[in-house]
């Protein structure tokens, strides 16, 4: 699980070298998949949402034996998404996702060049990242700046 938001889990998943996100939402009791390249009834999505339902139960149940969960009654959600198949369209939709969110009203496929600027941006300066104590910082400054 890479990230935990407001009652569910994330997990970006790249299976037969495409990336998607499938979602474990349990109050709401769903399982919801945003890809960007096949839709729900593929047969893609129709190989990866038995895998990946069956086996989170699978392990859900192993390791919390104290509070299980039917997922026998979740729903599986596709809901509408932006379409290509870019691994960016896969961070957008963890960056935004929540139940009642329309992606399709964010972002679309003409926006991918200047998400892909916003990323590298939020990369270069965050205050983890080593390079920003050298002079590194200010080359890349000037030559936004036009210098």
């Amino acid at each position: 699980m890479l990230s935990h938001h407001k009652g569910y889990n994330l997990f970006p998943i790249l299976y037969k070298r495409h990336w998607f996100v499938f979602i474990v939402h349990l109050k709401d009791e769903m399982f919801v998949f945003l890809d960007s390249l096949h839709e729900e009834g593929s047969e893609y999505q129709d190989e990866v949402k038995n895998r990946l339902t069956s086996n989170f139960a699978l392990a859900w149940n192993s390791i919390m034996e104290e509070y299980q969960i039917n997922f026998d009654a979740f729903k599986i959600v596709y809901p509408p998404v932006p379409r290509q198949n870019n691994l960016v369209f896969t961070l957008k939709y963890m960056e935004l996702w929540g139940p009642r969110v329309q992606l399709t009203n964010h972002f679309s496929q003409k926006d991918i060049q200047n998400i892909r600027i916003q990323y590298v941006n939020r990369l270069f300066f965050h205050p983890d990242n080593s390079v920003l104590g050298t002079g590194t910082k200010k080359l890349v400054i000037d030559f936004a700046q036009g210098n």
